[in-house]
């Protein structure tokens, strides 16, 4: 093979790379839910609280109909779960951190009304 293919191989992948970098930070969905947004990408997700000046990286996923971002010792300390309501999409935060032995959180913190 040439010196020139291959440099030109070289430049293509080196721009491939460049280009999959700068896909890697863009989330592919958020939610605005009341003083909290909700990122996803894949199973990463994000929340960012209003008045709060922190980003928490979280697990995302979907249990039923139901979308769960986690986060905390072992993913098991919080989480805000996005469901359907009667008026549109709610976002519930949970805290665990003094749930019973059955995992059950003692009640819901806090909701959003998401659009």
């Amino acid at each position: 093979m040439s010196q020139r293919i291959s440099a030109l191989i070289v430049l293509v992948v080196i721009g491939a790379l460049a280009g999959c970098a700068t896909l890697s930070g863009e989330w592919e969905k958020r939610w605005r839910c009341g003083g909290l947004t909700l990122y996803k990408k894949g199973h990463d997700g994000k929340v960012v609280f209003d008045g709060i000046d922190k980003e928490i990286s979280t697990l995302y996923y979907v249990r039923g109909l139901d979308q769960r971002w986690s986060w905390g010792e072992l993913g098991t300390n919080y989480a805000v779960v996005l469901s359907q309501g009667s008026s549109g999409l709610i976002a519930h935060y949970y805290d665990f951190t003094f749930a019973d032995e059955d995992g059950m959180a003692e009640s819901r913190s806090t909701f959003y009304d998401c659009r």
